[in-house]
């Protein structure tokens, strides 16, 4: 184990590297919460440097640290060659197995055609980068627009969307056709490259 004291000169904030790992061997299960990780005054070139070590050998590094005196184990992880991302993660013991998960199917029959299906949606919305921009967090972005409108004077009508909600039964063969034909739609490409166009 090996500690960085480079990145601060508090041995409160010390983080000790157990080893370096290929992220691809992180398993997502175990992470807990991620935070940014910065260097203090005095720092950044050791900072910076260790960024491009981790990028060049293509790794990032299992680390412990304590926060709020409880020891944590953490990755650390290099972003666009500007900043460290710290994930807390938890402790094997931590995680419940997976043999307490309830209605787990043992012996599940599969129906080939909406396999077939369901493979062709993934395909048609797999992309080779995350595009932020396409996540909002539709709660918050209401929740502002109710306390502007409460800050504007407005009157602030509350719908119960419990009486809104349908409850039918979906045929998934039915769904996954419909899914796929509305993403082969060349009217609906073009729709939405408008959209990513007048975003930019």
């Amino acid at each position: 184990m090996i500690s960085i004291f480079c990145l601060c000169h508090d041995d409160s904030k010390k983080i000790n590297i157990i080893q370096f790992i290929k992220e691809i061997s992180v398993d997502l299960m175990f992470t807990q919460k991620v935070y940014y990780l910065g260097p203090e005054d005095g720092y950044t070139d050791a900072y910076s440097l260790f960024i491009k070590a981790l990028e060049g050998t293509k790794r990032v590094a299992v680390a412990k640290i304590t926060i709020r005196s409880s020891t944590k184990l953490c990755i650390l992880k290099p972003i666009n060659g500007s900043f460290i991302q710290l994930s807390t993660m938890y402790y094997p013991n931590e995680i419940r197995p997976s043999e307490r998960i309830p209605n787990l199917p043992r012996e599940a029959q599969i129906n080939l055609d909406q396999l077939q299906l369901a493979q062709q949606l993934i395909k048609n919305l797999s992309s080779s980068k995350t595009n932020e921009s396409q996540f909002i967090n539709v709660g918050q972005v209401r929740m502002e627009s109710l306390i502007q409108s409460k800050i504007s004077g407005q009157e602030v009508i509350q719908i119960d969307s419990e009486k809104n909600e349908s409850h039918h039964i979906i045929d998934l063969m039915e769904a996954l056709q419909k899914s796929i034909t509305l993403l082969s739609n060349p009217s609906t490409k073009k729709n939405k490259q408008k959209k990513k166009e007048s975003a930019l």
